[in-house]
């Protein structure tokens, strides 16, 4: 059985709650991902 670790990202880019969408539609796009965490700081944002 698989854990998560075998499948979690390790180099995850996040964005902040001040950028802007288009930034985060940027990078979705050039990473080919379909989210990225929000993140103050190290934290993440709800």
């Amino acid at each position: 059985m698989k854990t998560i670790a075998d499948v979690m990202s390790r180099d995850v880019t996040s964005v902040s709650p001040a950028d802007p969408i288009r930034r985060a539609a940027e990078l979705m796009d050039d990473l080919d991902v379909g989210a990225l965490p929000v993140t103050d700081g190290q934290r993440l944002v709800n």
